[in-house]
């Protein structure tokens, strides 16, 4: 189905939860119609599930499978609240929600290749899916060869990779925005956009204004059918 994409970040924390928010307004503008934003599998206090409601989404368009509250891994965070991740159930949710004739946005937590449980990798759950991962780069020391491990994981598993979005999370690495070049053209990726570093993460992304001039230059190739 087009118009249904997987956000998968280099790592943690970074910037998975502000590009969602900001496809998320892209794709609504573009199609004219409210997306689903779907966070699989959350831990810790600070909820991505809370972050995109106070980025001015509205909850009954935010889907989520799996909550743990310990601050930690996936894995380690689901035996501390006793759960077991059933990965089949949470694939037939989604097949389920891609049948609402919406565009459907889904960010993972963590890396690729985080456990979800003792047997499986979130590339897993990707790959059963087989939508389009949205891959984004955080500018650090090492970053190039997080991204390269993290799109030749994909390519190995033939996962379709839609592109590369830059998101600079600290201010001290602002300056450097050569890594996704060298990304891009190493693979054959195109580059959908950038996020420069954010002040006021939340009190920027609840301006629709802030949000439109964000994503102005992006590139996905939006298709008219869902």
């Amino acid at each position: 189905m087009s118009n249904q994409y997987i956000i998968c970040g280099i790592g943690t924390d970074c910037g998975k939860s502000v590009v969602s928010v900001l496809l998320y307004d892209y794709l609504k503008k573009r199609k004219k119609l409210e997306p689903i934003l779907v966070k699989p599998v959350q831990t810790g206090a600070a909820l991505d599930t809370d972050f995109y409601q106070a980025c001015q989404i509205n909850r009954q368009n935010i889907f989520n499978f799996y909550t743990m509250t310990s601050e930690t891994s996936i894995h380690t965070a689901s035996h501390l609240a006793e759960k077991t991740i059933d990965v089949d159930q949470m694939v037939h949710e989604t097949v389920l929600l891609q049948t609402k004739n919406r565009p459907l946005l889904l960010e993972m937590a963590g890396g690729l290749m985080s456990p979800l449980n003792e047997t499986t990798l979130m590339i897993d759950f990707v790959e059963a899916l087989q939508l389009p991962v949205i891959v984004v780069v955080d500018n650090y020391l090492g970053a190039i060869n997080h991204a390269l491990l993290t799109t030749e994981a994909l390519k190995n598993r033939g996962i379709p990779i839609a592109g590369l979005i830059n998101n600079t999370s600290k201010k001290e690495n602002a300056y450097d925005q050569t890594s996704l070049e060298i990304i891009a053209s190493y693979n054959g990726l195109s580059v959908i956009g950038r996020v420069p570093y954010l002040t006021k993460i939340e009190g920027q992304l609840t301006e629709p204004d802030k949000k439109s001039e964000l994503v102005k230059e992006w590139q996905l190739n939006v298709s008219q059918a869902n």
